[in-house]
């Protein structure tokens, strides 16, 4: 239930954010917690694959069209699960992003990280 955000401040550094406008609008976006869980939970399910991809126009809300998320389910300690991702232009690097959340999850599962 608990969702945690660190490094927002980073957007600023993509030229695709350098719009004032735009950027306030996708840090609103993230600032509020109830928009990140329909971002991400909708479209995480035991039966989906464990790390996704999605870019851009397909993400659920208009205001990540300019965006990609790339996500990944654990299992935690109990009989529940987590996800962790990462979220930022679209022109991010998609592979060194999945292997930094692939190293995590197996940290995460390794550790029993219970939520």
């Amino acid at each position: 239930e608990d969702i945690v955000l660190r490094g927002m401040a980073n957007f600023l550094n993509f030229p695709e954010y350098s719009n004032v406008q735009k950027a306030r609008e996708i840090m609103q976006f993230l600032d509020n917690t109830e928009n990140i869980r329909k971002a991400v939970v909708p479209s995480r399910s035991i039966e989906k694959p464990r790390i996704e991809i999605i870019i851009g126009k397909e993400n659920h809300a208009s205001e990540m069209k300019d965006c990609s998320m790339i996500v990944s389910r654990f299992k935690t300690g109990g009989e529940g699960y987590g996800t962790i991702g990462v979220i930022g232009p679209t022109r991010m690097d998609y592979s060194k992003a999945v292997s930094t959340l692939e190293f995590l999850t197996k940290q995460l599962e390794e550790m029993g990280y219970d939520l």
